[in-house]
């Protein structure tokens, strides 16, 4: 798995040169294609950072996945919303 996703590089720690596992997060679709990837990842960043990419492709697809309160009836989870919703999403 480690080679699959190429994570095994070379790290440098306080002028210390060695090899092991970096961080990376990798955005894969439905059939397991990798969409995007994020390298040398900050765990206290990424989770908003993947919340972002994941709200910019859901709606780039016209799905509407967030309640925002501006009208009632926006919590439409996974359902096609109209072009003129994704333009308030």
């Amino acid at each position: 798995m480690i080679q699959a996703y190429d994570v095994w590089k070379e790290k440098k720690n306080y002028g210390k040169v060695s090899m092991g596992v970096v961080r990376t997060t990798y955005l894969i679709d439905e059939n397991g294609i990798i969409v995007k990837a994020f390298d040398k990842v900050k765990a206290a960043d990424n989770p908003a950072q993947m919340l972002g990419e994941l709200q910019g492709t859901l709606i780039r697809h016209g799905v509407c996945f967030c309640t925002d309160g501006d009208t009632g009836e926006r919590e439409k989870w996974g359902k096609p919303v109209s072009a003129a919703e994704r333009s308030i999403a």
